[in-house]
C-alpha cells in the first residue's frame, strides 16, 4: 500500500544554504532555527511542506505548490526575487518573516529594503530594525511568544511603512503584520522572527492561528485536525499523509515523547477507515457528519497508521 504512495506538498519553504557570511555576521543560529521553524508550524498545522532552494524559486516553483515561506530570508538575489514575483502575479502566496531581502547573497546590502524589486510584492518599505531588548518594549499581550533580544537569541522586528499593503496587526503604530495583493496572489509579512521564535519556543498556537487562513485561502486546507491538541503550543502528536494512486489517504499518527498521549484526530470526507499499522494500539472510529473521528491512546513512542477513502 505505501509503494506506489507519495508526498503531495502544498507548502514550500526556502532553505538558503548559499549564504557564506552567516556565521561570521552572528546569524547562523537565527537562520536554522527560522528554517526548522518554518518547516515545524506546517506539520503542526497539518499541511505538508517540502524544501526549495534559490535556483527552484527562480526557474519556477511546480503548479501543486501554493504557499511559499521565505524564513529568515535576509539574503535574495535577483533571479530568486523574480521567481517569487512571478509565483505571486500568477496566484500564489507568499509568506515572510524578519528579515527579507536586505542583502545579495554575495553580501551586498540593497539600497532600500524589501531588495531585489520585493518592495512591490509585499506593499511596504523597510527601515532599521526596532530591537527587543527589554521585556517592556514587547507587546503587551505578546501571544506569538516574542522574546527579549540577546546575542545568542536576537529578536528583531523591522519597522515597516505600508505603501499598498493593509496592516492586520500593529505593534507601537507600525505593522507586525501587514498583507498585500499583488498580481492574482498575495505577499504577507511578519514583521518580527516568526519561524524562529517558533522554534525555540517550542511551538505557539497564535501563530498557526495567524497563519491557517492564510493558507486555506491559498487553497491548503489541514488534511487532519486534533481536536483540543491543536489548541496548544505544539499538538505533541506528529501527523502525515501520503496519497495513493486511486484516491485513498494514508495517514500516520506518531508519539514522539515519552509521555503517553490521547489521540482525537478527525479526518476531513473519509467513509472508511482500515488499520494499516499499531501494534499494540486498540482505537476506535465513528462517523462525524462526512468526516471519521479516530480515538486511541498512544504510549511512549507509539504510531498509528490508517488508510481512509
Amino acid at each position: 500500500r505505501l509503494a506506489d504512495a507519495d508526498r503531495r506538498p502544498e507548502v514550500a519553504v526556502l532553505y538558503q544554504a548559499g549564504v557564506h557570511y552567516a556565521r561570521a555576521e552572528g546569524c547562523a543560529g537565527l537562520r536554522a532555527e527560522a528554517i526548522e521553524g518554518a518547516a515545524r508550524v506546517c506539520f503542526d498545522a497539518h499541511v505538508t511542506p517540502r524544501y526549495v532552494n534559490e535556483d527552484m524559486i527562480a526557474r519556477g516553483l511546480p503548479a501543486d505548490v501554493k504557499v511559499l515561506l521565505l524564513p529568515f530570508a535576509y539574503a535574495i538575489d535577483e533571479p530568486t526575487a523574480k521567481g517569487v514575483r512571478e509565483f505571486v502575479r500568477k496566484g500564489g502566496t507568499v509568506i515572510a518573516d524578519f528579515s527579507v531581502a536586505f542583502k545579495t547573497r554575495n553580501g551586498h546590502v540593497y539600497f532600500e529594503g524589501p531588495g531585489a524589486g520585493l518592495r512591490e510584492v509585499f506593499g511596504v518599505e523597510r527601515e532599521e530594525p526596532f530591537v527587543f531588548d527589554h521585556k517592556s518594549l514587547l507587546p503587551e499581550d505578546n501571544v506569538y511568544g516574542i522574546g527579549v533580544s540577546s546575542f545568542e537569541s536576537p529578536s528583531m522586528m523591522d519597522v515597516l511603512t505600508p505603501t499598498t499593503a493593509k496592516t492586520l496587526v500593529s505593534h507601537r503604530g507600525t505593522p507586525l503584520v501587514a498583507m498585500n495583493a499583488f498580481g492574482k496572489g498575495r505577499a504577507c509579512y511578519l514583521a518580527w522572527t516568526a519561524f524562529a521564535d517558533y522554534s525555540r519556543n517550542d511551538g505557539g498556537a497564535a501563530l498557526r492561528k495567524l497563519l491557517q487562513p492564510i493558507f486555506r485561502e491559498a487553497g491548503v486546507k489541514p488534511f487532519v485536525s486534533l481536536g483540543k491538541a491543536d489548541e496548544l503550543a505544539t499538538p505533541g502528536i506528529s501527523t502525515s499523509v501520503l496519497y495513493r494512486p486511486d484516491g485513498a489517504r494514508i495517514l500516520t499518527f506518531v508519539n514522539g515523547s515519552y509521555d503517553p498521549k490521547k489521540l482525537e484526530a478527525r479526518i476531513p470526507a473519509a467513509t472508511r477507515l482500515e488499520k494499516l499499522y499499531g501494534e499494540g494500539v486498540a482505537f476506535t472510529q465513528e462517523r462525524s457528519g462526512d468526516d471519521i473521528v479516530v480515538r486511541a491512546d498512544l504510549a511512549a513512542w507509539q504510531s498509528l497508521m490508517v488508510e481512509v477513502r
